[in-house]
């Protein structure tokens, strides 16, 4: 609306209501008139002062002025003497003078109720402006999941929102008027007094409690207070806004448990490297109690040396958070409360919650750890220098038993050779104990030359280079078979052959192994009537084979088993069975540069067996 619109709208306004007073005092006056026609008189005063009051009920305290006025005037020249002139006698003046004050009175009463008036509707336009203004708040209050409700600071309800309704279970008609108190038997973490103080010295309050549904099971709620005062700042109520946590604080309670549980030291932190939660084995490891460290910053646990660049090591995790060690390659220290440090092994994983990304770690002493590698570490170190020395005494030693079965068997041909020509030349000329010396010194030669050729095969295995390929066992026992054949002969040896499988390694030196076994099991059934020879194959696994050659020849005694496959070892006398006590030694060798293992089983008298654990590839 414009300036000369509004001006000309207030103008005609103005008009109306002073031609209002003009026209009730017309009135008034026709009436009186009338009256005073027909003799009636008297009533000339009241009818004025009803247009008057007329005039400044509807028109306002300056219309009804003017109406004072022009019926003041009409009043004193149509009645009273002398009539038609506006003379007054000072007899009239009292009469006119309560006729003004009756008139200004009850414009004034007229104007106060008038006034009265407009302010009741002005407070019944603001009354129905708050109450829709209030019934559109509570009806998105109604929309809301959360309990919202209202009580006034005697604890009584004042509202009560569906959410309240569907967490409860008591209806608005049902719980405005209750005392909360007395309808939900709240549970408050701390005396209520001490609460109301910090709620009217800030305002606001937050805070868990316990409170009982209407069907009797409990909840656990985050409760948030917010006070309502007036003009005066006076409180007048509590608005009272909760979000259900039950659930979450079961699952609260179950980490806890697993966390308490835990073997390890389990410490949780927030971004801003603040501890928030830690178990029992935290105190027990690092000697603080559990009061102490909730709200501390974690490098209260870090060595003062690594503190400065540790906020740095943090910042980086929290920007990709993972599953993973913490310090991968680099030694950790913890730092307990007494200033001491010790070895520590971290491992470190976010935790997505309400209030943000949160980092677990789990924090393991490994001090008996360190010391152990530290010791493995200097026995491996000892073992190697053994093993080095070892070597090369057995390499001194192979290089020795070489030398000297080399060197022996050219004075070991001289000896034999000149004793067989010596018994050839001679033999008519010595008498019987010459002939047994002279056989007892070429028996002794040969047996003596039999054992340096075995000495040096057993010495050329130690440094001969394996040529592996697929070996049929089947076929390597056959010429086995062939070659002891003339040890065999005339004697009814049965020989029970099973099935064989193939292997992967050095032929030759496989066929070695079998030579030697094979040639113990005839020899050692010599003295049965029906020796028996059985071959075969015990296990068949993915990984590798047990084969084995069994005898029922004289047997060993198992308290020497551990003699059977050293170098020289023998157990039976040379006259029993001729023998180096090499070629059991010469086994093993083989079968541990296959990779695998041979032991043996046997009773005195009734035979032995041996056993050779071999891997397929």
């Amino acid at each position: 609306m414009t300036l000369e619109t509004r001006l000309s709208s207030s103008i005609r306004t103005t008009l109306l209501r002073y031609s209002l007073a003009v026209v009730s005092v017309a009135i008034a006056l026709g009436i009186n008139l009338f009256l005073f026609s027909r003799k009636i008189e008297g009533v000339e005063f009241p009818i004025s002062l009803i247009a008057i009051a007329l005039t400044v009920w509807y028109a306002g305290t300056k219309p009804a002025i003017l109406a004072l006025i022009l019926s003041t005037l009409a009043f004193d020249y149509y009645f009273t003497q002398p009539y038609y002139s506006f003379y007054i006698t000072w007899a009239d003046v009292p009469y006119y003078v309560m006729f003004i004050l009756f008139a200004l009175l009850i414009t004034w009463f007229s104007g106060i109720r008038r006034r009265a008036e407009r302010e009741l509707l002005r407070s019944r336009d603001e009354l129905q402006k708050e109450v829709a203004t209030r019934t559109q708040q509570a009806s998105l209050l109604d929309l809301a999941h959360d309990p919202i409700f209202v009580r006034d600071m005697h604890g009584v309800i004042t509202y009560w929102n569906r959410g309240a309704q569907e967490l409860y279970g008591w209806t608005a008609e049902q719980a405005v008027g209750k005392r909360t108190q007395d309808l939900l038997r709240t549970v408050f973490p701390k005396p209520f007094d001490e609460i109301q103080k910090d709620l009217l010295q800030t305002g606001r309050w937050e805070g868990t409690l316990e409170k009982t549904k209407a069907d009797g099971r409990s909840v656990s709620v985050a409760s948030r207070w917010s006070l309502q005062q007036d003009e005066n700042k006076k409180p007048i109520a509590i608005l009272e806004s909760e979000n259900d946590i039950t659930e979450r604080q079961r699952a609260e309670q179950k980490f806890r448990g697993l966390l308490e549980s835990a073997p390890d030291a389990m410490i949780v932190m927030d971004r801003r490297g603040q501890i928030v939660l830690v178990n029992a084995q935290v105190e027990k490891l690092f000697g603080y109690r559990r009061e102490e460290l909730l709200g501390q910053e974690i490098e209260i646990l870090v060595p003062e040396r690594f503190r400065a660049r540790h906020p740095e090591h943090r910042t980086a995790f929290f920007t990709e958070p993972r599953v993973r060690p913490m310090g991968e390659g680099l030694e950790l220290y913890g730092r307990r409360r007494d200033g001491t440090e010790f070895p520590v092994e971290i491992s470190l994983s976010p935790l997505e919650t309400e209030a943000g990304t949160l980092v677990s770690g789990a924090v393991r002493d490994i001090t008996d750890r360190k010391y152990r590698e530290m010791h493995i570490q200097e026995l491996n170190q000892e073992l190697t220098k053994r093993s080095t020395d070892l070597l090369a005494i057995n390499k001194e030693l192979e290089a020795f038993a070489y030398s000297i079965s080399h060197d022996l068997r050219a004075p070991l041909r001289h000896m034999v050779g000149f004793t067989e020509l010596l018994q050839k030349n001679s033999l008519s000329r010595l008498d019987e104990k010459g002939r047994r010396y002279m056989m007892m010194i070429l028996e002794s030669a040969k047996r003596m030359g039999a054992l340096i050729d075995d000495l040096l095969a057993f010495s050329r295995i130690g440094r001969a280079e394996t040529r592996e390929t697929m070996v049929s066992l089947d076929q390597l026992v056959k010429e086995v078979q062939n070659e002891v054949s003339s040890e065999t002969e005339g004697r009814n040896v049965t020989w029970k052959i099973g099935p064989l499988p193939d292997l992967y390694g050095d032929r030759s030196m496989l066929k070695q192994v079998l030579v030697n076994l094979i040639s113990n099991a005839v020899k050692f059934t010599r003295t049965r009537q029906q020796p028996e020879i059985e071959i075969g194959c015990t296990e068949k696994r993915k990984e590798g084979v047990v084969v084995f050659i069994r005898d029922n020849g004289v047997g060993f005694d198992m308290k020497y088993v551990n003699k059977l496959f050293g170098v020289f070892q023998r157990l039976h006398r040379t006259d029993e069975f001729e023998g180096t006590g090499i070629g059991l030694a010469t086994v093993q060798r083989i079968v541990h540069r296959h990779g695998g293992q041979v032991w043996a089983e046997a009773q005195v008298g009734s035979g032995a067996t041996f056993y050779l654990s071999l891997p397929r590839h």
